[in-house]
């Protein structure tokens, strides 16, 4: 999808998109929707279905095969997330065997009258990889750098994975990981004070709630917004920006409007 012209309407619905060099915009999904403000950072690939407000992905990170990053999550820079699979089951691990054409090598590499075979070891491939599934990436997530997430892994809301971590397994809230293969290091709170925060859900009413409440004591901090949701603190409302590859358009989908708003049509 080519870059609009003008990104100041972007912009000033509140996508903060930093396409450096690129001269395309950096989805590859068919349709993501992303909740605004948000921010795109260069040099960024981004393969996910939704994108919750807040959230922020920065330079050089190649995120692929993602079923939601959710709400107030902040990924820092040279990050990989789902690179793709290759093939521990077969003879070699190279793609050649499973992906034949229409590649750098596909000239030099004569497979014409094996597709059978290929075939099959896509089958046989499938079958080893078929439950990993996409990456799924909770609210208020903290993503240090360098950090690779595996395929089918799913990151709890609250989570901090650390720098330099290499994650093959689920995460639960509130919790910080790190290492090679990353590893729980400790829990963020108590538990009795993360099911509350789980219940509580901040992400869902936005920054506001949490404005002048007491930072120095969590417990008594917890209180404080459990009375305001009481009291009918209004859970915030966010724009949509809708990334429609197989139309090239961009929509929006206005929080307090029925249906979408087509803001840009572009060149294949």
């Amino acid at each position: 999808m080519q870059i609009p012209s003008n990104l100041t309407l972007l912009r000033e619905l509140g996508l903060e998109l930093r396409t450096g060099s690129r001269d395309f915009l950096p989805f590859s999904n068919q349709r993501m929707e992303i909740e605004v403000p948000a921010m795109i950072g260069r040099d960024v690939f981004l393969d996910t279905e939704t994108m919750g407000g807040g959230s922020y992905i920065c330079t050089n990170t190649y995120a692929r095969n993602i079923k939601s990053i959710g709400r107030f999550s902040s990924i820092s820079e040279n990050n990989s997330f789902g690179c793709p699979d290759h093939a521990l089951n077969l003879i070699t691990s190279h793609a050649c065997i499973i992906n034949p054409g229409k590649t750098w090598y596909t000239p030099f590499i004569d497979f014409h009258d094996a597709t059978d075979w290929i075939n099959n070891n896509v089958a046989l491939f499938h079958k080893e990889n078929e439950n990993k599934g996409k990456i799924e990436i909770g609210n208020d997530v903290w993503i240090g750098t360098h950090v690779r997430i595996m395929n089918g892994v799913k990151i709890g809301d609250g989570a901090v994975i650390g720098s330099q971590a290499v994650v093959t397994k689920d995460v639960p809230p509130y919790t910080i990981w790190g290492g090679v293969p990353a590893k729980m290091i400790r829990k963020r709170f108590d538990d009795d004070v993360i099911e509350r925060l789980l219940q509580i859900r901040w992400w869902d009413y936005g920054p506001e709630i949490l404005k002048n409440t007491s930072s120095e004591n969590i417990r008594k901090q917890l209180d404080e917004l459990e009375e305001r949701i009481r009291n009918g603190f209004p859970k915030k409302q966010y724009d949509k920006l809708i990334f429609d590859e197989s139309t090239h358009q961009i929509w929006l989908q206005r929080s307090d409007k029925e249906g979408q708003e087509l803001l840009y049509q572009l060149n294949g």
